[in-house]
Formats: C-alpha cells, sequence, structure tokens
C-alpha cells in the first residue's frame, strides 16, 4: 500500500498518560475525529480532532500535502468541539463542551486559515447530556426533508437522538432510547430504509458488561404521530 502523504501536527508537551487513560477508560474519553469537507465533488480540505499544541483542537489541513491550514483550539483539556457535520464550504453544524457544559451551534462559518478559539462559538446549550458528552453525528434524507442527527448519552444513563433540520438549525425531535439497563453509545450509522442502527454497551444486571445492536425507524426519529 502506497502513501500520497503524511504529516504531523505538534502536541509539544507529554500526552502519553491522556492517551492510555483515554483507551483503558479510566479517565477522559476524547472525541478523535476525522473528516473531509467538499467543494462540489471534491474535497477542499480536511478537518480532524486532535492534541495540537498544548489542548485538544479541530485542525484543518491541506487536502494536497496535509500542510496546517487553521486551527481552531480547545480550552487546553477540558473544552472541544465533539462532533461536526459540514453544511456547505466552511459552515458546519457542530457540538462541542466547555467548563462541563455541552453545546449546540447550527451554520457556524469557521475561517479555515486562521487560529479561533472553542471560547468563542456560542450556541445552545444540551441540558440533558452528560458532562463532556461524546457525540455521534450524521446526516440523512427522512421523507424528502434533510435532517441532521446528534446522537449521546444523558444524565438518566440513556441514549438521546436530538435530530435538528439542515437548513434551519431548528430542533425537529428528541428521541430518548427508554431501556431497562444503563446504556451507554457506541456508534450509529444509517440504514438502506431510513433507520438508524445504534450500537453501544449496556449493563445487565447493573455489573456485567454486554454490547448491543439495535434499530431506529424513520419514524421515530422524526417523531411521526403512530
Amino acid at each position: 500500500m502506497s502513501v500520497s502523504w503524511s504529516n504531523s501536527y505538534p502536541l509539544i508537551e507529554d500526552g502519553e498518560e491522556m492517551l492510555i487513560k483515554h483507551i483503558t477508560k479510566r479517565g477522559t474519553t476524547f472525541p478523535f475525529f476525522v473528516d473531509y469537507a467538499l467543494a462540489g465533488n471534491t474535497v477542499s480540505y480536511y478537518y480532524l480532532n486532535g492534541f495540537y499544541r498544548y489542548s485538544f483542537s479541530t485542525v484543518f489541513a491541506s487536502a494536497t500535502d496535509g500542510s496546517l491550514l487553521g486551527v481552531n483550539n480547545g480550552f487546553r483539556y477540558e473544552g472541544a468541539i465533539s462532533s461536526a457535520i459540514q453544511l456547505s464550504g466552511n459552515s458546519f453544524a457542530l457540538t462541542y463542551f466547555f467548563r462541563g457544559k455541552n453545546f449546540y451551534l447550527h451554520n457556524h462559518s469557521f475561517n479555515t486559515s486562521a487560529t479561533t478559539s472553542i471560547e468563542n462559538l456560542g450556541g445552545i446549550q444540551l441540558t440533558d447530556l452528560v458532562t463532556d458528552a461524546a457525540v455521534k453525528a450524521t446526516r440523512m434524507k427522512i421523507n424528502g426533508s434533510d435532517v441532521l442527527i446528534f446522537a449521546s448519552n444523558s444524565n438518566l444513563n440513556r441514549i438521546v437522538l436530538n435530530v435538528f433540520d439542515a437548513a434551519t438549525g431548528s430542533l425537529l425531535n428528541k428521541y430518548e432510547i427508554n431501556q431497562a439497563a444503563q446504556t451507554e453509545l457506541g456508534a450509529i450509522a444509517p440504514t438502506a430504509d431510513n433507520g438508524l442502527v445504534i450500537t453501544g454497551k449496556t449493563m445487565v444486571f447493573g455489573k456485567f458488561p454486554r454490547i448491543f445492536v439495535l434499530k431506529i425507524p424513520s419514524s421515530k426519529i422524526v417523531g411521526e404521530q403512530e
């Protein structure tokens, strides 16, 4: 396998202990991700979450050679973007956590060639999520409507879906998966029939961890009356 290019972005300080705690789930679980932004059908740049210059930040990198274009700095390791979906150009719908609170921000335009900060993002607070919530996001077409789905863990140890209109950013539905056992989100993926598959961890009798998989139909996602 050939490699087109390789690049790195310095943390500067030692991050080994944080990575070990992340992997073993004995400390902060960081929202690592990588994706690309499109301009038409062409990859315009990559955006990725990781350690960069004393904080957990979102880096914008050239699609040509991976060189650094810009960065949105996190608040050390206590504030960071947790998910991001490109709407168009440099505009994104995103979630982030900051000082123990979680936020949703719609249609935010990043200056991808500058250095910005998470402290200036704004947005609406998601009060029902756990502190520094992990979020999995996807974009879907349901009944002709373009929707954004942000799945996370609620304060009640349940998985909750916040569903927004991709055009306006208005909240279309909030769907909470009400299971008897405690659940923790792992990943989400759209299905061919416009449903959503969710995987994660559940605790049987409160102490035995097990993997679960479930499917949510499109009617539940958008809150249709049955």
